[in-house]
Protein backbone atom coordinates (compact mmCIF):
# COMPACT_ATOMS: atom_id res chain seq x y z
CA UNK A 1 0.00 0.00 0.00
CA UNK A 2 3.12 2.00 0.94
CA UNK A 3 4.23 1.41 -2.41
CA UNK A 4 1.33 2.25 -4.43
CA UNK A 5 0.55 5.63 -2.34
CA UNK A 6 4.02 6.34 -3.30
CA UNK A 7 3.78 5.40 -7.24
CA UNK A 8 0.92 7.85 -7.07
CA UNK A 9 2.29 10.37 -5.56
CA UNK A 10 5.00 10.86 -7.92
CA UNK A 11 2.75 9.81 -11.12
CA UNK A 12 0.45 13.07 -10.01
CA UNK A 13 2.37 15.47 -11.57
CA UNK A 14 3.11 13.76 -14.59
CA UNK A 15 -0.64 13.20 -15.47
CA UNK A 16 -1.86 16.64 -14.08
CA UNK A 17 0.96 18.63 -16.80
CA UNK A 18 -0.02 16.33 -19.27
CA UNK A 19 -3.94 16.73 -19.19
CA UNK A 20 -2.83 20.65 -18.76
CA UNK A 21 -0.51 20.44 -21.99
CA UNK A 22 -3.27 18.68 -23.79
CA UNK A 23 -6.07 20.65 -22.98
CA UNK A 24 -3.42 23.84 -23.89
CA UNK A 25 -3.09 22.58 -27.65
CA UNK A 26 -6.64 21.63 -28.42
CA UNK A 27 -8.08 25.22 -27.23
CA UNK A 28 -4.56 26.70 -29.50
CA UNK A 29 -5.28 24.85 -32.48
CA UNK A 30 -9.08 26.20 -32.28
CA UNK A 31 -8.15 29.27 -31.31
CA UNK A 32 -5.58 29.42 -34.29
CA UNK A 33 -7.85 27.49 -36.35
CA UNK A 34 -10.97 30.95 -35.49
CA UNK A 35 -7.66 32.93 -36.22
CA UNK A 36 -7.37 31.52 -39.84
CA UNK A 37 -10.68 31.78 -40.40
CA UNK A 38 -11.93 34.93 -39.37
CA UNK A 39 -8.27 36.41 -41.68
CA UNK A 40 -9.98 34.43 -44.54
CA UNK A 41 -13.40 35.30 -43.55
CA UNK A 42 -12.39 39.45 -43.45
CA UNK A 43 -9.78 39.32 -45.87
CA UNK A 44 -9.54 38.71 -49.85
CA UNK A 45 -8.22 35.77 -51.26
CA UNK A 46 -5.65 37.43 -52.46
CA UNK A 47 -4.66 38.74 -49.65
CA UNK A 48 -5.02 35.89 -47.31
CA UNK A 49 -2.77 34.10 -49.84
CA UNK A 50 -0.09 36.85 -49.22
CA UNK A 51 -0.31 36.57 -45.54
CA UNK A 52 -0.32 33.25 -45.07
CA UNK A 53 3.18 32.37 -47.79
CA UNK A 54 4.73 35.43 -45.26
CA UNK A 55 3.68 33.49 -42.65
CA UNK A 56 5.58 30.12 -44.04
CA UNK A 57 8.26 32.15 -45.38
CA UNK A 58 8.41 33.48 -41.80
CA UNK A 59 8.45 29.89 -40.45
CA UNK A 60 11.18 28.68 -42.39
CA UNK A 61 13.78 32.27 -41.31
CA UNK A 62 12.54 31.46 -37.85
CA UNK A 63 14.46 27.98 -37.55
CA UNK A 64 17.98 28.87 -38.18
CA UNK A 65 17.65 31.33 -35.56
CA UNK A 66 16.65 29.58 -32.88
CA UNK A 67 18.89 26.09 -34.03
CA UNK A 68 17.43 24.00 -32.07
CA UNK A 69 18.82 25.53 -28.10
CA UNK A 70 15.04 25.84 -27.49
CA UNK A 71 14.64 22.08 -27.44
CA UNK A 72 17.70 21.29 -25.53
CA UNK A 73 17.76 23.51 -23.05
CA UNK A 74 15.22 22.06 -20.63
CA UNK A 75 17.84 18.81 -20.56
CA UNK A 76 21.05 20.97 -19.52
CA UNK A 77 18.63 23.13 -16.96
CA UNK A 78 17.72 19.30 -14.84
CA UNK A 79 21.05 17.94 -15.07
CA UNK A 80 22.62 21.43 -13.54
CA UNK A 81 19.32 21.29 -11.19
CA UNK A 82 20.23 17.74 -10.13
CA UNK A 83 23.76 18.66 -9.57
CA UNK A 84 22.64 21.85 -7.55
CA UNK A 85 24.68 23.85 -10.44
CA UNK A 86 22.51 26.84 -9.78
CA UNK A 87 24.92 29.00 -11.36
CA UNK A 88 25.53 26.90 -14.57
CA UNK A 89 21.62 27.36 -15.01
CA UNK A 90 22.38 31.02 -15.33
CA UNK A 91 25.10 31.12 -17.51
CA UNK A 92 23.70 28.51 -19.86
CA UNK A 93 19.69 30.36 -20.48
CA UNK A 94 22.19 33.23 -20.90
CA UNK A 95 24.30 31.81 -23.39
CA UNK A 96 20.99 30.28 -24.80
CA UNK A 97 19.49 33.74 -25.46
CA UNK A 98 22.22 35.96 -26.10
CA UNK A 99 23.67 34.00 -29.18
CA UNK A 100 20.41 32.87 -30.35
CA UNK A 101 19.18 36.59 -30.26
CA UNK A 102 22.56 37.40 -32.58
CA UNK A 103 21.82 34.50 -34.97
CA UNK A 104 18.01 36.11 -35.04
CA UNK A 105 19.18 39.97 -35.60
CA UNK A 106 21.39 38.38 -38.52
CA UNK A 107 18.60 36.40 -40.01
CA UNK A 108 16.07 39.45 -39.55
CA UNK A 109 18.68 41.64 -41.53
CA UNK A 110 19.07 38.91 -44.44
CA UNK A 111 15.28 38.95 -45.11
CA UNK A 112 14.96 42.04 -45.05
CA UNK A 113 18.18 42.72 -47.69
CA UNK A 114 16.45 39.94 -50.14
CA UNK A 115 12.86 40.53 -49.43
CA UNK A 116 12.80 42.31 -52.77
CA UNK A 117 14.55 39.71 -54.69
CA UNK A 118 12.06 36.85 -53.17
CA UNK A 119 8.87 39.28 -53.74
CA UNK A 120 9.01 39.97 -57.16
CA UNK A 121 12.00 37.77 -58.53
CA UNK A 122 10.91 34.74 -57.04
CA UNK A 123 7.44 34.78 -56.29
CA UNK A 124 6.11 37.59 -58.31
CA UNK A 125 4.21 39.17 -55.48
CA UNK A 126 5.44 42.48 -54.89
CA UNK A 127 3.20 43.18 -51.99
CA UNK A 128 4.74 40.28 -50.12
CA UNK A 129 7.82 42.27 -49.42
CA UNK A 130 6.10 44.51 -46.79
CA UNK A 131 4.88 41.16 -45.40
CA UNK A 132 8.32 39.81 -44.75
CA UNK A 133 9.69 43.20 -43.28
CA UNK A 134 7.15 43.20 -40.89
CA UNK A 135 7.00 39.71 -39.70
CA UNK A 136 11.04 39.12 -39.65
CA UNK A 137 10.92 41.22 -36.19
CA UNK A 138 8.89 38.52 -35.07
CA UNK A 139 11.84 36.70 -35.56
CA UNK A 140 13.72 37.74 -32.02
CA UNK A 141 10.49 37.71 -30.50
CA UNK A 142 9.51 34.36 -31.02
CA UNK A 143 13.05 32.69 -30.59
CA UNK A 144 13.30 34.37 -26.85
CA UNK A 145 10.08 33.60 -26.20
CA UNK A 146 11.01 29.89 -26.56
CA UNK A 147 13.88 30.10 -24.54
CA UNK A 148 11.91 31.61 -21.57
CA UNK A 149 9.76 28.90 -22.13
CA UNK A 150 12.37 26.21 -22.39
CA UNK A 151 13.66 27.51 -18.91
CA UNK A 152 10.24 26.85 -17.33
CA UNK A 153 10.20 23.42 -18.84
CA UNK A 154 13.60 22.98 -17.29
CA UNK A 155 11.75 23.31 -13.64
CA UNK A 156 9.08 21.25 -15.03
CA UNK A 157 6.49 24.11 -15.11
CA UNK A 158 3.74 23.93 -18.04
CA UNK A 159 1.69 26.47 -17.30
CA UNK A 160 3.75 29.14 -18.96
CA UNK A 161 3.78 27.28 -22.26
CA UNK A 162 -0.23 26.47 -21.95
CA UNK A 163 -1.84 30.19 -20.70
CA UNK A 164 0.56 32.50 -22.62
CA UNK A 165 1.97 30.28 -25.64
CA UNK A 166 -0.81 28.16 -26.71
CA UNK A 167 -3.50 30.14 -25.52
CA UNK A 168 -2.78 33.81 -25.09
CA UNK A 169 -0.93 34.00 -28.23
CA UNK A 170 -3.57 33.20 -30.58
CA UNK A 171 -6.25 34.96 -28.50
CA UNK A 172 -4.10 38.61 -28.94
CA UNK A 173 -4.26 37.86 -32.59
CA UNK A 174 -7.75 37.58 -33.45
CA UNK A 175 -8.32 40.43 -30.86
CA UNK A 176 -6.10 42.60 -32.29
CA UNK A 177 -6.40 42.14 -36.14
CA UNK A 178 -10.35 42.78 -35.17
CA UNK A 179 -8.88 45.77 -33.84
CA UNK A 180 -6.68 46.79 -36.21
CA UNK A 181 -8.84 45.69 -39.57
CA UNK A 182 -11.63 48.20 -37.60
CA UNK A 183 -9.74 51.24 -38.06
CA UNK A 184 -9.25 50.50 -41.77
CA UNK A 185 -6.25 48.20 -42.11
CA UNK A 186 -6.83 45.35 -44.61
CA UNK A 187 -3.68 43.17 -44.99
CA UNK A 188 -1.23 44.77 -42.87
CA UNK A 189 -3.86 44.20 -40.05
CA UNK A 190 -2.98 40.51 -40.25
CA UNK A 191 1.07 40.98 -40.26
CA UNK A 192 0.78 43.84 -37.38
CA UNK A 193 -1.21 41.36 -35.41
CA UNK A 194 0.81 38.98 -35.13
CA UNK A 195 3.73 41.17 -34.39
CA UNK A 196 1.96 43.04 -31.57
CA UNK A 197 0.74 39.39 -30.26
CA UNK A 198 4.65 38.24 -30.00
CA UNK A 199 5.21 41.59 -28.29
CA UNK A 200 2.80 41.15 -25.61
CA UNK A 201 3.87 37.70 -25.05
CA UNK A 202 7.56 38.26 -24.88
CA UNK A 203 6.97 41.04 -22.72
CA UNK A 204 4.25 38.71 -20.32
CA UNK A 205 6.85 35.56 -20.57
CA UNK A 206 10.05 38.21 -19.63
CA UNK A 207 7.74 39.37 -16.70
CA UNK A 208 7.20 36.13 -14.93
CA UNK A 209 10.47 35.37 -15.99
CA UNK A 210 12.08 37.52 -13.62
CA UNK A 211 9.35 37.20 -10.61
CA UNK A 212 9.62 32.94 -10.76
CA UNK A 213 13.51 32.94 -10.49
CA UNK A 214 16.67 34.65 -9.48
CA UNK A 215 18.59 35.27 -12.35
CA UNK A 216 21.99 37.67 -12.88
CA UNK A 217 20.76 39.34 -16.59
CA UNK A 218 24.22 40.26 -18.56
CA UNK A 219 24.75 39.53 -21.88
CA UNK A 220 26.39 36.80 -22.61
CA UNK A 221 26.88 34.41 -25.78
CA UNK A 222 30.33 32.39 -25.34
CA UNK A 223 31.81 30.22 -23.07
CA UNK A 224 34.12 27.86 -24.90
CA UNK A 225 33.03 24.20 -22.96
CA UNK A 226 29.29 25.06 -22.94
CA UNK A 227 28.76 26.38 -26.13
CA UNK A 228 30.93 23.50 -28.16
CA UNK A 229 28.41 21.39 -26.22
CA UNK A 230 25.22 22.86 -26.82
CA UNK A 231 26.18 23.72 -31.06
CA UNK A 232 27.13 19.47 -31.02
CA UNK A 233 23.90 18.85 -29.88
CA UNK A 234 21.62 20.87 -31.31
CA UNK A 235 22.35 20.86 -35.08
CA UNK A 236 20.52 17.60 -35.41
CA UNK A 237 17.41 19.49 -33.17
CA UNK A 238 17.75 22.31 -35.60
CA UNK A 239 17.87 20.27 -38.61
CA UNK A 240 14.74 18.01 -37.37
CA UNK A 241 13.21 20.95 -36.95
CA UNK A 242 13.79 22.25 -40.35
CA UNK A 243 12.53 19.32 -42.01
CA UNK A 244 9.37 19.36 -40.28
CA UNK A 245 8.81 23.13 -41.25
CA UNK A 246 9.80 22.37 -44.70
CA UNK A 247 7.15 19.08 -44.80
CA UNK A 248 4.40 21.74 -43.00
CA UNK A 249 4.45 24.76 -45.34
CA UNK A 250 6.37 23.05 -48.44
CA UNK A 251 2.35 22.72 -50.27
CA UNK A 252 2.18 26.67 -49.53
CA UNK A 253 5.33 28.01 -50.62
CA UNK A 254 4.77 25.19 -53.95
CA UNK A 255 1.14 26.98 -54.72
CA UNK A 256 2.88 30.28 -53.85
CA UNK A 257 5.53 29.69 -56.81
CA UNK A 258 3.55 27.98 -59.46
CA UNK A 259 -0.11 30.03 -59.08
CA UNK A 260 -1.42 33.52 -57.85
CA UNK A 261 -1.98 34.40 -53.96
CA UNK A 262 -5.39 33.59 -54.26
CA UNK A 263 -4.89 29.81 -54.53
CA UNK A 264 -2.66 29.71 -51.35
CA UNK A 265 -5.46 31.72 -49.90
CA UNK A 266 -8.72 29.25 -50.84
CA UNK A 267 -6.00 26.42 -50.12
CA UNK A 268 -4.95 27.84 -46.44
CA UNK A 269 -8.71 28.25 -45.85
CA UNK A 270 -9.89 24.85 -46.59
CA UNK A 271 -6.83 23.23 -45.06
CA UNK A 272 -7.62 25.49 -41.74
CA UNK A 273 -10.82 23.67 -41.56
CA UNK A 274 -9.82 20.02 -42.33
CA UNK A 275 -6.58 19.87 -40.14
CA UNK A 276 -8.78 20.24 -37.17
CA UNK A 277 -9.81 16.47 -37.73
CA UNK A 278 -6.44 15.44 -37.32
Amino acid sequence: MTSMNYFNQKLSPFFKGSILVLAGLFIGKLLAMANNVILARYLHAHDYGVILLGLSLFELANVPASSGVPSLLPKFIAEFRSKNQFNSINDIFLISLGSCLILSFLIAILVILSSNFISTIIFKVPELQSVLRILVFSIPLTVSSAIIISMFRGYELVKPRVFIQDILFPLLKILAFYFLFYFGLKLSAAYWSFLLANMVVFIFLLILLQKTFTLKFRFKVYTPDMNMHLIRLAWPMSLQSLLVIIYSQIDRVCLGYFLPPHYVGIYGAAYSITSMLI
